[in-house]
C-alpha cells in the first residue's frame, strides 16, 4: 500500500528528470547563491551519483560535465545500494 501511494511521486520525479535539458543545467551551474533547496537537492544527486565531497563548488563542476544530464537520466532508481 505504502509503495502504491508513492508511485505518483516517483512517476512525477522521472517526468521532471526527463524533462530537463542542458540549458537548466547550465543556468543552474552558473546560480552564485543558490536557493538553499536547490542546493539541498543537488547534494542528493552528488551523493547518489557516488561523490564524497559534497558542496556547491563540486555541484557546479559536477554539472560541467558533459555527461552529467545522461548520467541522470540514466541513473539506476531500481538498484540504489
Amino acid at each position: 500500500m505504502e509503495l502504491t501511494a508513492a508511485i505518483p511521486s516517483l512517476e512525477a520525479a522521472n517526468n521532471a528528470v526527463d524533462a530537463l535539458s542542458k540549458d537548466d543545467v547550465f543556468e543552474m551551474k552558473g546560480t552564485k547563491n543558490p536557493h538553499e533547496l536547490t542546493v539541498l537537492v543537488l547534494k542528493c544527486v552528488l551523493t547518489y551519483l557516488g561523490y564524497l565531497k559534497i558542496e556547491w563548488a563540486v555541484s557546479q563542476k559536477a554539472m560541467a560535465d558533459m555527461g552529467f544530464l545522461a548520467r541522470l537520466k540514466l541513473y539506476d532508481k531500481d538498484n540504489i545500494p
